[in-house]
């Protein structure tokens, strides 16, 4: 059997005002919420990579960090210089609807890049946020703007250098060291590599860490970037160029040690000024070569009227409030413990019986 519950008049009467109160709230959170919306819908189309950018704070301080205290080449600031030119010289173009599904790759991004779990290195999160930025640019772009220039500068503004020439920089030594044999012994010398150095006609020449060629590499690069931006190059010849910068780069930098290396066999006293002619005379053949890679192009195109976008203000609202979380959870980190300090060690003076010599 069912049973039956008999409610009092009054208290039918109390049960009909709470269910007026309860859709009153209902109304008013409505109400709330259209009004965020349409604040959502009003927000300006440049404020997305500003906020993407706001919300990946951590990366930007290790970034000016690393660039401030003489750990890393500070040219990044010239690419973060040359790219905000770039993006207000062109603001016109980066005015569009912006488009949600971009925007959420985005936001995705932004949140792996800001988790506070250690094993991520700081240069992979500042990628990480790079890009998001550079996703967030191309949300708002015209539908014919390339933006590979901008993704390009946009890493290049990182602390890059150290680390590339820690970890590239000796195997581009011996490539280099191996090339330069190979000319010199065509041109009649008498060559030998052991390791990055060369054994030229009885004098050991090494092969060091500039010549390596990373920070010609990272000029090279940068020419690439400004010159695809200034004429205009679609992203997939922009892409499809890059090959050809890197070998030009490479080719440069192996002739140009090969200059140096040819004079210090041959005696010819090298001072630093005639290093840096030789570097400036490499680097200005790169870069005309380089240039020409995309001035066969065709010149900027007037801005055009961008299609509108095919998001909701409703996921707007919410990617904000996500871009809030990302950007507080690297406070949630518990601060390190701090290690145990190692009583100070000498240094012995002797091994296996011999004495040791500092060098």
């Amino acid at each position: 059997m069912h049973g039956v519950i008999h409610l009092s008049p009054n208290r039918l009467q109390r049960f009909d005002a709470f269910l007026d109160r309860l859709d009153g709230h209902r109304s008013q959170a409505d109400a709330i919420g259209r009004g965020i919306a349409r604040s959502v819908r009003r927000l300006p189309s440049w404020c997305w990579p500003l906020l993407v950018a706001a919300a990946t704070w951590p990366s930007g301080v290790w970034a000016v960090h690393r660039l401030l205290d003489d750990s890393d080449d500070p040219l990044g600031f010239v690419a973060l210089a040359t790219l905000l030119l770039a993006l207000w010289r062109d603001r016109d173009r980066f005015a569009a609807a912006p488009r949600v599904g971009r925007l959420i790759a985005a936001t995705l991004l932004v949140v792996v890049s800001d988790l506070p779990v250690d094993g991520l290195p700081d240069l992979a999160r500042a990628l990480l946020a790079s890009v998001a930025i550079v996703l967030a640019l191309a949300a708002i772009a015209d539908r014919t703007e390339a933006i590979a220039p901008y993704a390009g500068l946009a890493v290049l503004a990182l602390p890059l250098l150290s680390s590339l020439q820690f970890y590239a920089g000796f195997p581009l030594r011996v490539v280099t060291a191996e090339a330069s044999r190979w000319l010199l012994t065509m041109a009649g010398s008498e060559v030998a590599r052991v390791g990055s150095a060369l054994m030229v006609d009885g004098h050991l020449i090494l092969v060091d860490a500039p010549c390596s060629g990373v920070r010609l590499a990272w000029v090279g690069y940068f020419t690439a970037c400004v010159a695809a931006w200034m004429c205009g190059a679609s992203n997939r010849r922009f892409l499809a160029t890059m090959p050809l910068v890197g070998a030009t780069v490479l080719t440069g930098n192996i002739v140009r040690n090969t200059v140096l290396v040819a004079a210090d066999a041959h005696g010819v006293a090298m001072t630093d000024a005639m290093h840096s002619a030789v570097g400036l005379v490499a680097f200005a053949g790169i870069a005309s070569i380089i240039g020409s890679l995309f001035v066969r192009g065709r010149a900027r195109t007037v801005r055009v009227v961008s299609m509108p976008g095919t998001g909701s203000s409703d996921a707007s609202a919410w990617l904000i409030c996500v871009l809030a979380g990302a950007a507080a959870l690297p406070l949630a980190k518990p601060a390190a413990s701090e290690a145990p300090r190692r009583r100070d060690v000498e240094w012995p003076t002797r091994y296996d019986g011999r004495p040791i010599r500092p060098l």
